[in-house]
């Protein structure tokens, strides 16, 4: 495939172009945003017209198709006890998103059934079927032997020339470094500092606040170069966007 740039102006800026091959984990805390970040990167690549897939092993798909489609509503269409009554000008307006957003290269799967040589396989389906190019793996703590589902997504990745994005939990230790900044040796799983390619680390400083919506991306690595850098990127919360940071 060929290169992809990051789909926030302010990353594209500082790190290196995605590439075939490449294996990206995205580590952070409880509710410190990965989800959301790799929605909103599968979104905007599919928009981009290069086929995506967004693979989860646990949430189920109409609940993600929910969340990217909550960024045009004032109404919450994914917590349905919320919900008030639709009007028919919304409903309309849903039916279109809907429609706009079925017309999109971007695969959403429930894959929480699947052992890492299941999820492999259905990454090689989607590329051999749909000629899909980026894979967003999310929860990756949910499976056993996660050392050795880095290193199989890693081999598929460099096997199928695709890009592989994936997300992993941090341990709540991550948040008792004096700074609160979350560091790579974190990650209760090795085959993280053995395969990854690149490596970004969110930090969110009000994570006890929906009010608050900076999130620090920090990159420990990229390109396999271990690094330091830090940029920000602004969270709405309850829209399911990121954008790029103006505070």
């Amino acid at each position: 495939m060929n290169e992809l740039s990051w789909p926030f102006k302010s990353l594209n800026e500082t790190l290196f172009p995605m590439s075939g091959g490449d294996l990206i984990v995205i580590g952070g805390s409880q509710a410190s945003g990965k989800t959301t970040l790799m929605l909103n990167m599968a979104l905007k690549v599919a928009r981009e017209g290069r086929p995506v897939a967004f693979l989860s092993l646990e949430r189920f798909r109409k609940d993600f198709k929910a969340r990217l489609l909550q960024r045009y509503f004032e109404i919450d269409l994914v917590h349905k006890e919320n919900q008030r009554m639709i009007t028919r000008e919304e409903t309309q307006e849903l039916f279109n998103r809907t429609v706009e957003f079925n017309r999109l290269p971007l695969e959403i799967r429930d894959v929480s059934y699947c052992d890492i040589e299941g999820i492999a396989e259905q990454i090689a389906g989607l590329y051999y079927s749909e000629e899909t190019e980026v894979f967003f793996v999310d929860y990756l703590q949910l499976i056993d032997g996660q050392d050795v589902a880095c290193r199989v997504l890693k081999e598929v990745a460099e096997e199928l020339e695709v890009v592989v994005v994936l997300s992993s939990l941090l341990p709540r230790a991550s948040r008792l470094h004096q700074d609160g900044i979350p560091r790579v040796e974190d990650f209760s799983n090795r085959g993280i500092e053995d395969y990854a390619d690149t490596i970004l680390l969110l930090h969110r400083p009000g994570v006890d606040s929906n009010e608050s919506k900076e999130v620090r991306v920090i990159t420990a690595r990229d390109s396999c170069v271990d690094i330091s850098y830090m940029n920000l990127l602004s969270f709405d919360w309850a829209k399911c966007v990121v954008e790029e940071w103006e505070g």
